[in-house]
């Protein structure tokens, strides 16, 4: 069961804990975690977010702090604000660049002390959004909205080196040098995809079954559907986690006035928005240009 909160920066909190995992692919470096340990650290979290929500001021007080306005680190210091309130995981590690001989090898998230099972914990986290295009089987055909990443090289990436660069030998002495010996590796993977609108297309494989959906149109299949009732919430600079938080007050946009902007390039696309009032099948609608189709990567 999920709740609604009041304050955005909650909200999105709530979610970063709560959703389900994007994939769950079969894995023998690291642990893929997966809905059931969201669920449990939900469910007691749940109180302190009550709380929190009735004055959120240390969370976005920690928020404004970050000078890195991505989507990524907005995820990642959510999970920050929470380790540094709950009582089972000792944050040991943060944001740990692992430079060896002057050479940058790359960077641990977290590493964190499960006081319950006794054992030193690596994690890697990610958010991440993509649309599907083509078979959607295949993690190949799944794309960032700007079609500069792609899913199947963001699991292998995780795969092969952001997760399991611990168990390199080289940096496994420079950890034990540092008093750090790490048991497990864990990969937290939030977001959505986001299949094209009207079809049935498959999910990619490795996906989680329960991961969270959205939709995409081109503009010209938007201005097809000639809805005069639906109403858009354009999504520029927040809400592309949760839904958007009830303390906002915007009615958003008609279908003629978001057409009418992205005709006048008022606004850029691809466009992220929620649908408020309409009959999409999912209400977080990712709308592309014409040629965004047909562009080949």
């Amino acid at each position: 069961m999920r709740t609604n909160f009041f304050h955005q920066e909650v909200a999105d909190l709530a979610w970063a804990l709560s959703s389900p995992p994007l994939m769950c692919p079969a894995d023998d470096g690291c642990v893929w975690l997966q809905s059931d340990w969201f669920d449990e650290i939900y469910q007691a979290a749940l109180p302190w977010l009550f709380i929190l929500d009735k004055d959120p001021s240390a969370l976005i007080d920690l928020l404004s702090q970050q000078k890195d306005r991505r989507l990524g680190k907005y995820f990642e210091t959510l999970w920050l604000f929470w380790l540094q309130n709950q009582t089972r995981y000792e944050l040991v590690e943060s944001n740990l660049q692992v430079i060896i001989d002057g050479q940058t090898l790359g960077e641990m998230d977290f590493i964190v002390f499960d006081t319950k099972q006794a054992c030193l914990l690596h994690w890697e986290l990610a958010v991440k959004f993509y649309l599907g295009l083509g078979d959607t089987r295949q993690q190949s055909n799944w794309y960032g909205p700007a079609r500069r990443d792609r899913l199947d090289k963001k699991v292998g990436h995780l795969t092969g080196r952001q997760c399991v660069i611990s168990q390199l030998p080289e940096v496994k002495q420079w950890l034990q040098k540092k008093g750090l010996r790490i048991d497990i590796n864990q990969v937290i993977l939030k977001g959505r995809l986001y299949y094209q609108q009207g079809t049935e297309e498959p999910a990619p494989m490795g996906s989680n079954a329960q991961h969270l959906r959205g939709s995409w149109i081109s503009v010209k299949e938007l201005a097809r559907l000639a809805d005069k009732v639906v109403r858009f919430r354009p999504l520029i600079n927040h809400g592309w986690m949760a839904r958007t938080s009830t303390k906002s007050k915007a009615e958003g946009w008609s279908q003629e006035q978001l057409l009418w902007a992205i005709k006048k390039q008022e606004i850029r696309l691809p466009l992220h928005v929620e649908s408020i009032n309409s009959l999409f099948h999912n209400d977080k609608l990712f709308i592309v240009g014409d040629s965004w189709t047909v562009y080949s990567s």
